[in-house]
């Protein structure tokens, strides 16, 4: 085999990184390093977020995924989660009001029960 050229070293070079890329994607997993303080702010917030470290850095990824490809600044999962932040207030506050209203029936039920003996008392 003789000595490559520039050119042949570049396009050598390009088909070595897409077959890195191919086999990485293969195995679905990125590695990467991060500092002790940063891997403990990250394990701080996915605790506050009560969701795995994986699950938040996936997420957060793919967030910054859609902004790139997007150009825009505001991506498809920052609308999903704002839509379930709501959804789940919404959702908080309807059983909230069924509690409110199945208490009030509970009292009122309550109130017809003790008039009703009370009644049945004064008879005998």
């Amino acid at each position: 085999m003789g000595k490559l050229s520039k050119e042949q070293l570049v396009q050598r070079r390009q088909q070595l990184r897409l077959d890195a890329q191919r086999e990485i994607a293969k195995t679905e997993v990125l590695q990467f390093r991060l500092d002790k303080d940063a891997i403990d702010r990250i394990h701080r917030l996915a605790d506050q977020e009560q969701i795995a470290v994986g699950t938040m850095l996936r997420k957060w990824v793919m967030e910054r995924v859609a902004i790139e490809e997007n150009g825009s600044s505001r991506s498809p999962v920052d609308f999903a989660d704002q839509i379930e932040r709501v959804s789940s207030q919404l959702v908080k506050e309807a059983i909230e009001k069924e509690h409110s209203y199945l208490t009030s029936i509970k009292r009122l039920n309550e109130e017809i029960l003790n008039e009703v003996q009370q009644l049945r008392s004064e008879k005998q």
